[in-house]
């Protein structure tokens, strides 16, 4: 803020630019990043990088820090307005009500979520035992029965 106050950036936040009289002092540098192909694996940015030099063309009293930073306080609190007032016009209602209204859903369905995982795993817990000795007892006989059977036949020709 205290940048755009002074006339070295022109533009909002996110989107700010050097002016003219910023041009001696500042260096942007356009960075590549990626390895080709689609567009999501290619970045592309600008790094602003400020000369040392420029405090000595800013007025660094204290009104005008204090200044800077009551601008950058509204700005803020404006941003806050306005992502409020979204919300209430794309939801519906306080953005209070909306966040409890969802928390409670979210909780409801997480409680159900943890209560079906532990009763499969207490069902699991429970029957693997059985499920082990009817395996022993019952199957494998059997099949050493039919491996038998079918060895034995052989052999008896």
């Amino acid at each position: 803020m205290l940048l755009k106050d002074q006339g070295f950036l022109d533009g909002e936040p996110g989107a700010w630019g050097a002016t003219e009289k910023a041009i001696p002092l500042v260096h942007v540098k356009d960075i590549h990043l990626g390895t080709g192909g689609y567009d999501h694996y290619n970045r592309y940015w600008s790094e602003t990088t400020w000369d040392p030099s420029i405090k000595k063309h800013l007025d660094l009293s204290d009104v005008q820090l204090q200044k800077a930073r009551e601008a950058a306080r509204a700005r803020r609190a404006e941003v806050k307005a306005t992502r409020e007032s979204q919300a209430v016009a794309i939801d519906g209602g306080t953005p209070d009500q909306i966040s409890t209204d969802e928390s409670v859903v979210d909780l409801r369905l997480m409680a159900l979520g943890v209560v079906v995982v532990a009763a499969a795993v207490f069902g699991i817990v429970k029957a693997a035992p059985k499920i082990k000795a009817l395996w022993i007892d019952k199957v494998t006989p059997r099949l050493e029965e039919r491996k038998n059977r079918k060895s034995g036949d052989g052999e008896a020709d």
